[in-house]
């Protein structure tokens, strides 16, 4: 999580299970549209969640971040590209870093559930909707809000890199012995899980399931 976070919900929810059908309304039948995105909603885990960057001055919006957790990222970027053909978007990406930012035809909340209803908070323009994959992650948001969030990742300006967070971990769960002396610690539930950035191991503070989020 980038150190801009100014709000996260973490919901331990599979969008497909905890709200059945995507709204119809955005995903009509006549292409094939709607069972393309039931497939790619069954490509979620159980794990979601929604966050809020703080807004770099009073006189503009804050960013908001979809996050759900994808067990096959492989399998969930297949259906993000049938679905760009689908709805007919642009094959352009965009790259920060190893990160590529794909559009998507679809709103937010036609595959995470309501939570991402309605727009953009305090948004003056509509902004077309893309997405990421980071890690085993799927990240939803505007272009120019995971423009920022990336950028965030890339340089390390991220909750698990911050000196406190790393010395946190570090005195409350000391690392096992076959773990890496370089490798912070867990803390809370003991869990060890990738993180995305660095390739290795990441520490979590209170629940297992926060420790794999892109931090």
């Amino acid at each position: 999580m980038s150190t801009r976070t100014a709000m996260l919900l973490h919901l331990g929810a599979n969008p497909a299970r905890t709200w059945p059908q995507a709204p119809r309304r955005f995903a009509p039948d006549t292409l094939g549209r709607s069972a393309g995105l039931d497939s790619l909603r069954a490509t979620f885990g159980g794990e979601m969640a929604v966050c809020y960057l703080a807004a770099s001055a009073a006189s503009s919006r804050p960013g908001r971040l979809g996050f759900v957790r994808c067990p096959k990222p492989a399998r969930t970027a297949q259906w993000l590209g049938r679905l760009r053909r689908l709805y007919g978007s642009s094959p352009a990406f965009t790259k920060v870093g190893p990160y590529q930012i794909n559009p998507v035809g679809f709103p937010e909340e036609a595959v995470l559930g309501p939570l991402l209803e309605p727009a953009q908070p305090y948004a003056v323009e509509a902004r077309p909707g893309a997405g990421v994959l980071v890690g085993n992650y799927l990240v939803l948001s505007d272009e120019q809000t995971l423009n920022g969030y990336l950028a965030d990742v890339v340089a390390g300006r991220t909750w698990a890199q911050t000196p406190s967070q790393v010395s946190f971990c570090r005195k409350r769960c000391p690392a096992p012995a076959s773990a890496s002396s370089s490798t912070p610690a867990t803390a809370g539930m003991r869990c060890w899980a990738p993180s995305p950035r660095s390739g290795g191991r990441a520490c979590c503070a209170t629940r297992p399931c926060l420790s794999a989020f892109p931090r």
